[in-house]
């Protein structure tokens, strides 16, 4: 091992070898560079202020909102104010609902005296004084009633003498749902 220890290797011997001012070893170039020669830097024309002008007015126009984004934009906006205005519209129903319902409150309370004042005017016993006094009714007695009691029973007698068969009765039913419907 000692006696490699002064030799440097890698880019650590070329950058001390340039240090000390030594000549470096001259390596073969690659085959492409041998070839074709060595690669230039190359650089591009630098545009003229004409030709930027153009490419800055073709920014601009590219910069513009495309269709869709403003029609989208606007329907939105549309149904927002549509929204908007529904709302308002159901407000104001809903105040002239609760309103029309304070006023059928009102005309039911007022429905329910009315009908008390009205049976309160028919009682029996001031009719009976104005029939007895203003218009000279009399009660009637027991000899001016007259019962009837028959110890027959009761029955009905059809005219025509024919009773109906189930083909009339029939007809008779689908007659009267016609009639009913019609």
């Amino acid at each position: 091992m000692a006696e490699y220890a002064d030799v440097l290797l890698g880019s650590l011997a070329y950058r001390d070898a340039a240090r000390a001012g030594a000549a470096m070893p001259q390596t073969e170039a690659p085959r492409h560079e041998r070839e074709y020669g060595a690669p230039r830097e190359r650089t591009a024309p630098r545009p003229s202020e004409a030709v930027c002008a153009k490419s800055a007015a073709k920014a601009r126009s590219r910069q513009t909102l495309p269709l869709f984004a403003v029609a989208g934009t606007l329907l939105v906006s549309l149904v927002m104010v549509r929204l908007l205005v529904s709302y308002v519209s159901l407000t104001k129903l809903s105040s002239e609902a609760a309103e029309l319902e304070r006023s059928i409150a009102e005309l039911r309370e007022e429905r329910a005296k009315l009908e008390i004042e009205y049976e309160s005017a028919f009682n029996l016993k001031e009719i009976e004084r104005y029939a007895m006094a203003e218009l000279g009714m009399v009660k009637a007695g027991n000899e001016q009633k007259v019962y009837l009691n028959s110890s027959l029973d009761d029955k009905t007698v059809m005219l025509g003498g024919k009773r109906p068969g189930m083909l009339e009765k029939i007809k008779a039913f689908f007659g009267s749902v016609l009639a009913y419907l019609g």
